[in-house]
Protein backbone atom coordinates (compact mmCIF):
# COMPACT_ATOMS: atom_id res chain seq x y z
CA UNK A 1 0.00 0.00 0.00
CA UNK A 2 1.29 3.13 -1.26
CA UNK A 3 0.17 6.82 -0.92
CA UNK A 4 -2.94 5.82 1.88
CA UNK A 5 -5.12 8.70 3.62
CA UNK A 6 -5.01 8.17 7.28
CA UNK A 7 -7.87 9.59 9.04
CA UNK A 8 -8.94 9.80 12.98
CA UNK A 9 -12.34 9.54 14.69
CA UNK A 10 -13.71 7.15 11.43
CA UNK A 11 -16.76 5.47 13.55
CA UNK A 12 -19.06 8.38 12.93
CA UNK A 13 -20.36 11.06 11.38
CA UNK A 14 -17.40 13.20 9.78
CA UNK A 15 -14.70 10.70 9.84
CA UNK A 16 -16.95 7.67 8.78
CA UNK A 17 -18.03 9.87 5.86
CA UNK A 18 -14.61 10.67 4.50
CA UNK A 19 -13.44 7.11 4.93
CA UNK A 20 -16.21 6.31 2.49
CA UNK A 21 -15.28 9.00 0.01
CA UNK A 22 -11.41 8.06 -0.45
CA UNK A 23 -12.52 4.51 -0.46
CA UNK A 24 -15.27 5.58 -3.37
CA UNK A 25 -12.18 7.77 -5.03
CA UNK A 26 -10.02 4.83 -5.23
CA UNK A 27 -7.41 5.65 -2.27
CA UNK A 28 -6.47 3.40 -0.07
CA UNK A 29 -7.75 4.02 3.74
CA UNK A 30 -6.05 3.42 6.93
CA UNK A 31 -8.87 4.31 9.39
CA UNK A 32 -8.55 5.21 12.74
CA UNK A 33 -11.15 4.42 15.92
CA UNK A 34 -11.28 4.22 19.47
CA UNK A 35 -14.62 1.99 19.54
CA UNK A 36 -15.52 0.08 16.84
CA UNK A 37 -19.08 0.56 14.89
CA UNK A 38 -21.24 -1.47 12.45
CA UNK A 39 -21.13 1.60 10.04
CA UNK A 40 -17.57 1.24 10.05
CA UNK A 41 -17.04 -2.50 10.50
CA UNK A 42 -18.30 -2.11 6.36
CA UNK A 43 -15.74 -1.32 5.22
CA UNK A 44 -13.32 -3.90 6.18
CA UNK A 45 -11.94 -5.62 3.17
CA UNK A 46 -12.64 -2.68 0.56
CA UNK A 47 -9.08 -1.21 0.42
CA UNK A 48 -9.67 0.13 4.12
CA UNK A 49 -7.82 -0.71 7.22
CA UNK A 50 -8.48 -0.35 10.96
CA UNK A 51 -6.06 0.69 13.54
CA UNK A 52 -7.45 1.66 17.07
CA UNK A 53 -5.90 3.88 19.60
CA UNK A 54 -7.08 5.89 22.47
CA UNK A 55 -5.44 8.83 21.45
CA UNK A 56 -5.39 10.32 25.54
CA UNK A 57 -2.93 7.76 25.76
CA UNK A 58 0.47 8.22 23.90
CA UNK A 59 1.61 4.61 24.52
CA UNK A 60 -1.37 3.62 22.17
CA UNK A 61 -0.07 6.59 19.34
CA UNK A 62 2.94 5.08 19.37
CA UNK A 63 1.50 1.73 18.29
CA UNK A 64 -0.78 3.01 16.16
CA UNK A 65 2.28 5.13 14.03
CA UNK A 66 3.85 1.14 13.89
CA UNK A 67 0.86 -0.39 12.77
CA UNK A 68 0.46 2.25 10.13
CA UNK A 69 4.30 1.96 8.97
CA UNK A 70 3.90 -1.37 8.54
CA UNK A 71 0.11 -1.42 6.38
CA UNK A 72 1.99 1.77 4.10
CA UNK A 73 4.87 2.86 2.48
CA UNK A 74 4.03 6.54 2.22
CA UNK A 75 0.96 8.87 3.11
CA UNK A 76 -0.81 11.06 0.81
CA UNK A 77 -2.64 12.88 3.42
CA UNK A 78 -2.93 12.76 7.15
CA UNK A 79 -6.71 14.44 8.27
CA UNK A 80 -7.40 14.78 12.04
CA UNK A 81 -11.28 14.50 12.86
CA UNK A 82 -11.63 12.73 16.15
CA UNK A 83 -13.20 14.99 18.37
CA UNK A 84 -14.62 14.99 21.93
CA UNK A 85 -17.59 17.21 22.58
CA UNK A 86 -19.42 18.12 25.59
CA UNK A 87 -20.26 21.44 27.17
CA UNK A 88 -18.14 22.36 29.91
CA UNK A 89 -19.14 21.18 33.65
CA UNK A 90 -20.34 23.49 36.34
CA UNK A 91 -18.18 21.34 38.94
CA UNK A 92 -14.80 23.10 38.61
CA UNK A 93 -12.85 19.40 39.48
CA UNK A 94 -15.02 17.33 36.37
CA UNK A 95 -13.90 20.33 34.01
CA UNK A 96 -10.40 20.14 34.92
CA UNK A 97 -10.65 16.46 34.05
CA UNK A 98 -12.72 17.52 30.62
CA UNK A 99 -9.78 20.01 29.91
CA UNK A 100 -7.27 17.44 29.78
CA UNK A 101 -9.27 15.42 27.62
CA UNK A 102 -9.86 18.17 24.93
CA UNK A 103 -6.32 19.34 25.01
CA UNK A 104 -5.06 15.77 24.47
CA UNK A 105 -7.62 14.74 21.59
CA UNK A 106 -7.30 18.20 19.61
CA UNK A 107 -3.73 19.22 20.56
CA UNK A 108 -1.59 16.76 21.89
CA UNK A 109 -2.35 13.94 19.79
CA UNK A 110 -2.56 15.78 16.27
CA UNK A 111 1.19 17.31 17.61
CA UNK A 112 2.70 14.08 18.15
CA UNK A 113 1.14 12.06 15.27
CA UNK A 114 2.35 14.98 12.86
CA UNK A 115 6.14 14.51 14.42
CA UNK A 116 6.15 10.99 14.04
CA UNK A 117 4.37 10.34 10.91
CA UNK A 118 6.36 12.77 8.65
CA UNK A 119 8.67 10.60 7.53
CA UNK A 120 5.62 8.13 5.82
CA UNK A 121 4.24 11.99 4.42
CA UNK A 122 7.70 12.73 2.80
CA UNK A 123 8.20 9.59 0.90
CA UNK A 124 7.09 8.98 -2.65
CA UNK A 125 5.87 12.14 -5.22
CA UNK A 126 3.79 15.11 -5.65
CA UNK A 127 1.51 16.96 -2.74
CA UNK A 128 1.51 15.74 0.61
CA UNK A 129 -1.41 17.15 3.09
CA UNK A 130 -1.74 17.64 6.12
CA UNK A 131 -6.12 18.81 7.52
CA UNK A 132 -6.99 19.65 10.89
CA UNK A 133 -10.96 19.36 12.04
CA UNK A 134 -10.82 22.37 13.56
CA UNK A 135 -14.37 24.43 14.72
CA UNK A 136 -16.09 27.64 14.15
CA UNK A 137 -16.06 27.85 17.87
CA UNK A 138 -12.18 28.41 17.74
CA UNK A 139 -12.99 31.89 16.68
CA UNK A 140 -15.93 32.99 17.90
CA UNK A 141 -16.22 30.53 21.17
CA UNK A 142 -20.03 29.50 22.90
CA UNK A 143 -19.33 30.16 26.80
CA UNK A 144 -21.01 26.99 27.08
CA UNK A 145 -18.52 25.23 25.33
CA UNK A 146 -15.46 27.52 26.11
CA UNK A 147 -12.65 24.88 27.20
CA UNK A 148 -13.85 23.13 24.01
CA UNK A 149 -13.35 25.91 21.96
CA UNK A 150 -10.13 26.98 23.41
CA UNK A 151 -8.61 23.69 22.74
CA UNK A 152 -9.85 23.49 19.03
CA UNK A 153 -8.24 27.26 18.59
CA UNK A 154 -5.11 25.34 20.14
CA UNK A 155 -5.44 23.20 17.16
CA UNK A 156 -5.66 26.09 14.49
CA UNK A 157 -2.94 27.89 15.67
CA UNK A 158 -0.61 24.22 15.70
CA UNK A 159 -1.92 24.36 11.97
CA UNK A 160 -0.07 27.66 11.32
CA UNK A 161 3.08 26.52 13.17
CA UNK A 162 3.24 23.00 10.81
CA UNK A 163 2.89 25.33 8.20
CA UNK A 164 5.90 27.03 8.70
CA UNK A 165 7.99 23.81 10.19
CA UNK A 166 6.42 21.38 7.62
CA UNK A 167 7.12 23.22 4.17
CA UNK A 168 7.80 22.87 1.30
CA UNK A 169 7.42 19.15 1.10
CA UNK A 170 3.78 19.14 3.15
CA UNK A 171 1.12 21.34 2.96
CA UNK A 172 -0.82 22.14 6.08
CA UNK A 173 -4.23 23.31 6.60
CA UNK A 174 -7.26 23.51 8.96
CA UNK A 175 -11.34 23.20 8.21
CA UNK A 176 -13.46 24.68 10.85
CA UNK A 177 -16.62 23.18 10.05
CA UNK A 178 -20.17 25.09 11.04
CA UNK A 179 -23.73 23.42 12.12
CA UNK A 180 -22.81 19.96 9.45
CA UNK A 181 -25.20 17.74 11.46
CA UNK A 182 -27.16 18.17 14.00
CA UNK A 183 -26.75 15.52 17.30
CA UNK A 184 -29.82 14.30 19.35
CA UNK A 185 -28.63 16.45 21.97
CA UNK A 186 -29.71 19.88 20.55
CA UNK A 187 -33.49 20.40 20.75
CA UNK A 188 -35.81 22.03 17.91
CA UNK A 189 -35.25 25.28 19.44
CA UNK A 190 -32.03 25.00 19.78
CA UNK A 191 -31.71 23.83 16.13
CA UNK A 192 -34.00 26.85 15.06
CA UNK A 193 -31.59 29.58 16.95
CA UNK A 194 -28.55 28.13 15.33
CA UNK A 195 -29.79 27.83 11.67
CA UNK A 196 -30.78 31.47 12.72
CA UNK A 197 -27.79 32.39 12.62
CA UNK A 198 -26.05 30.81 9.60
CA UNK A 199 -26.67 32.54 6.65
CA UNK A 200 -27.22 30.06 3.98
CA UNK A 201 -30.05 28.44 7.16
CA UNK A 202 -29.53 25.15 6.74
CA UNK A 203 -27.16 21.96 7.88
CA UNK A 204 -24.06 21.72 5.41
CA UNK A 205 -24.18 18.01 5.51
CA UNK A 206 -20.93 15.61 6.01
CA UNK A 207 -20.39 15.77 1.87
CA UNK A 208 -19.80 19.67 2.56
CA UNK A 209 -16.91 18.73 4.71
CA UNK A 210 -15.28 15.98 1.72
CA UNK A 211 -15.51 18.94 -0.78
CA UNK A 212 -13.63 21.25 1.46
CA UNK A 213 -11.01 18.35 2.13
CA UNK A 214 -11.01 18.04 -1.66
CA UNK A 215 -10.29 21.87 -2.37
CA UNK A 216 -7.50 21.73 -0.08
CA UNK A 217 -5.79 18.65 -1.52
CA UNK A 218 -6.37 19.63 -4.86
CA UNK A 219 -4.44 23.32 -4.40
CA UNK A 220 -1.21 23.27 -5.00
CA UNK A 221 -0.54 26.74 -3.54
CA UNK A 222 -2.00 26.95 -0.09
CA UNK A 223 -0.71 26.03 3.25
CA UNK A 224 -1.13 27.72 6.81
CA UNK A 225 -4.86 28.77 6.23
CA UNK A 226 -8.28 27.58 7.46
CA UNK A 227 -11.34 26.86 5.51
CA UNK A 228 -14.27 27.57 6.81
CA UNK A 229 -17.48 25.18 6.15
CA UNK A 230 -19.81 27.06 7.90
CA UNK A 231 -22.57 28.42 6.00
CA UNK A 232 -21.45 31.48 6.34
CA UNK A 233 -22.13 30.75 10.34
CA UNK A 234 -18.86 32.70 11.65
CA UNK A 235 -20.38 35.82 10.18
CA UNK A 236 -22.61 36.31 12.55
Amino acid sequence: MENAIFITGCNRRIGLHLTKRFLEEGYYVIAHYRKMTPELEIYKNKNAVFVRADLTSTKDIDNMVKQIGIFTKSLRAVIHNASFYESTSSDLKEAAKQYQMFFQVHMLAPFLLNQKLHKLLTRGEGMRDIIHITDTNAENPDPRFDIYSSAKAGLANLTKSFAKNFAPQIKVNSIAPGPIVFSKRESEEQRKAILEKTLLQKEGGVESVFQGVQAIMNNSFITGSCLNVDGGRSLS
